[in-house]
């Protein structure tokens, strides 16, 4: 960063509005210290100093208001300090300031006031009451948008606030007009604006759900405070509440609008909003309720009360249902039908069915005005243009998808929605890992079947096909129908003796060969006491009925060798005829030569084929622990 350095006769520099805000800051300080100088002052000799914490909440909480309104005000409009509507708030946060200030000092001190301070101090209350009022007004004139005619309307609620309160503290106006007459009816210009905004940005969501913030903050705050003490005192009754305590309302308004003004981003908080007032609401309808009770029937007070919580059982809590259907937007499925729709999507073997499964599933959730296939390329979804746009990343098969304008336009995206499509693509990514894997599944068994078949069944058959023997070929059918139902049932025994595998396996052999006026060369070495593992001893059965088969069918050769041995722990064997053999760029492999490979490459071996003019040599090995055991 630069630094930035002055000369004497340089033009000085315009005050910056973090100055101008810590000269109002000193202000403030200043006045908080005689606040609480004249709120811990004794009445007379004969009574000592208080202590801070022995102040009444009627200090506590109009300080708290004022002093907190005008922290959030002043640091809104320091971050945006050329905006209009940054300075309004601020504006309304210094009044905030004047009209709880004033009854902080006037009810909790035990001084008896000058007349001419409690004078100043009644006047800075109504004053600071109808610039509150006034500068909220304006506020909503301006913000989200400028409503047509707002130099008119500007005017005219400066002009006629600002003369019926100068008229009403001159005693000009009937005594009816009283500041908090004013202030009711400015309430009531504040609902009118909110209501305008948001018939103006109908069609803009971003502004339509600032709209909707804006005016439910101020009507949590100044509408609480308008209903619990100022509406009251314009028919003559008393407050619900002392004006001291329901001056807490008007934080609300600070808290609300500071993260709206600030972030631009009101719909994040729009749920809690709308929950928040149902109970506040409900609330203020249980006190109403019971104080209408107890004034208007002979019951006591705990008979009123609990009649007063039936009544709003029975009347307010099954409106609060129907109003919160219409304002909250919530998806037609539940959670279970979204499950079936995200299995439907995941096992639907058309892509292009898929992804129609798939937005229009997003449709039913949000409700979208707009979904479409996009080049997104992000891993996580997203939301842009302030709310307005969601996207969900592509998954497998299935594009990305950008939705606009969620629940026909009446709404902006959010984190909670950001999160619920993040978590409903995940839940999408298991599903389909899982489908991917069943059909991985499915084509690894049929292959294994196929597999099994051709070497085993295939080799048995035609032994029994060329024995002369008919017992013998009774036999080998036999075994072939149990070998086919353990191909089909998948058996895994229990590891096997090298030796029994390799004696009935020669004794098979020997048998084709004898059929095929083949000379059998048959070379043991090593196998003795050794297990081979259930997964190794079908696969080494199959490859050498393989080679077998391939010998009988192919090589029309007079002599087959085959050498067994198990040497550091592999089983290392070796077949060669004396054959015709083969071309390599000549043939095309089929199955059979395929699956060779195949079965021991599972086992974690090698297996070479070496054809010649003379003949074919095939060398296979493969470690007598398999990669599944090892595991």
């Amino acid at each position: 960063m630069t630094p930035v350095t002055s000369h004497i006769g340089d033009t000085p520099s315009p005050i910056s509005p973090s100055v101008r805000l810590g000269g109002v800051m000193t202000i403030l300080l200043s006045l908080t210290v005689l606040a609480f100088f004249l709120a811990l002052a004794p009445f007379d000799s004969a009574q000592s100093w208080r202590s801070p914490f022995a102040l009444p909440a009627i200090f506590w909480i109009p300080m708290s208001t004022g002093f907190g309104s005008f922290l959030i005000a002043g640091w809104v409009w320091s971050l945006r300090p050329a905006d209009l509507a940054t300075r309004l708030f601020a504006l309304s946060g210094v009044a905030t300031l004047a009209f709880t200030f004033a009854p902080a000092i006037t009810y909790s001190t035990r001084l008896e006031l000058p007349e001419t301070v409690s004078l100043a101090l009644s006047l800075t209350n109504s004053i600071g009451a109808s610039a509150f009022g006034i500068a909220m007004i304006a506020l909503c004139l301006v913000y989200p948008a400028r409503l047509p005619g707002l130099r008119i309307w500007m005017t005219l609620n400066v002009g006629v606030f600002g003369l019926a309160t100068l008229g009403a503290l001159l005693e000009i106006l009937p005594r009816a007009f009283g500041v908090h007459l004013i202030t009711s009816v400015e309430m009531v210009c504040i609902v009118i604006a909110v209501v305008g905004q948001l018939l103006h940005s109908r069609r803009d969501p971003t502004q339509r759900a600032i709209a909707l913030w804006l005016g439910l903050a101020i009507l949590f705050g100044a509408g609480g405070f308008i209903v619990t003490t100022a509406a009251p005192s314009v028919f003559n009754g008393a407050p619900l509440i002392p004006a001291v305590y329901s001056f807490g309302f008007f934080l609300l308004i600070y808290i609300g609008i500071a993260a709206g003004l600030r972030r631009f981003r009101l719909f994040e908080l729009g749920e809690w909003a709308y929950r928040v007032f149902f109970y506040v609401v409900g609330s203020a309808l249980l006190v109403l309720v019971d104080i209408t009770l107890v004034i208007l029937l002979p019951i006591g007070p705990g008979m009123a009360f609990g009649a007063a919580l039936i009544i709003v059982a029975l009347v307010y809590l099954p409106l609060r249902d129907v109003f919160a259907r219409m304002l909250l937007p919530r998806p037609d499925l539940s959670d279970d039908q979204v499950f079936q729709s995200i299995v439907d999507v995941a096992l639907e073997p058309d892509t292009v069915r898929r992804t129609r499964l798939w937005q229009g599933l997003m449709q039913r959730l949000f409700k979208p005005i707009e979904v479409e296939a996009c080049s997104f390329s992000g891993t996580e979804a997203v939301t842009g243009i302030d709310g307005v746009e969601l996207y969900i990343p592509a998954i497998s098969q299935l594009p990305a998808i950008r939705l606009r304008y969620p629940w026909n336009g009446r709404g902006l995206f959010g984190p909670p929605h950001q999160r619920t499509a993040a978590r409903l693509a995940q839940l999408l990514s298991h599903v389909e890992a899982g489908r991917q894997a069943y059909d991985r599944g499915v084509a690894s068994e049929r292959q294994r079947i196929a597999r099994d078949m051709h070497d085993n069944i295939g080799a048995q058959l035609l032994s029994a096909l060329h024995s002369s023997d008919q017992g013998r070929k009774d036999m080998m059918i036999r075994e072939s129908l149990s070998d086919l139902r353990d191909i089909i049932n998948d058996n895994s025994a229990s590891d096997l003796s090298l030796e029994e595998v390799l004696s009935d396996l020669r004794a098979e052999t020997a048998e084709r060969c004898a059929a095929q006026d083949l000379e059998l060369g048959w070379t043991l070495s090593g196998t003795d006491n050794i297990a081979l593992a259930p997964a190794a001893s079908h696969a080494l059965r199959s490859v050498i009925r393989e080679i077998v088969s391939n010998t009988i069918k192919h090589a029309a050769a007079s002599m087959l060798d085959i050498s067994i041995a198990t040497a550091s722990d592999r089983l290392e064997f070796t077949c060669r005829d004396n054959g015709q053999g083969f071309d390599p760029a000549t043939i095309t492999p089929g199955n059979g030569l395929d699956n060779l490979e195949n079965r021991i490459s599972a086992l974690g071996g090698e297996l070479t084929t070496t054809p010649s003019t003379d003949g074919v040599e095939t060398r296979g090995s493969f470690p007598l622990q398999t990669p599944e055991q090892t595991s």
